[in-house]
């Protein structure tokens, strides 16, 4: 997976990601977490999938959830 990489070709994936996975079938519907810290402040995840025993890499479902984090208001920060 790759956070906020707005110009993305094959090339650039075989540059280390922010996060990847090795997958199986026997893993199918599993949730898998993602390191904090990482994810604050998406706008845009590219994910690269390579099989290299397949001619093709197949997905039926992908779910990405998550929970918004309220921001402090900085105008209302007074001083002391």
């Amino acid at each position: 997976m790759f956070v906020n990489r707005v110009a993305f070709d094959f090339a650039d994936a075989e540059e280390a990601g922010d996060q990847s996975f090795a997958l199986s079938p026997a893993e199918n519907g599993k949730e898998l977490r993602l390191k904090p810290g990482r994810y604050n402040a998406v706008s845009a995840l590219t994910l690269y999938l390579d099989a290299p025993d397949a001619d093709r890499v197949g997905v039926v479902q992908l779910k990405i959830m998550g929970t918004s984090v309220q921001r402090a208001d900085v105008s209302k920060i007074q001083k002391c």
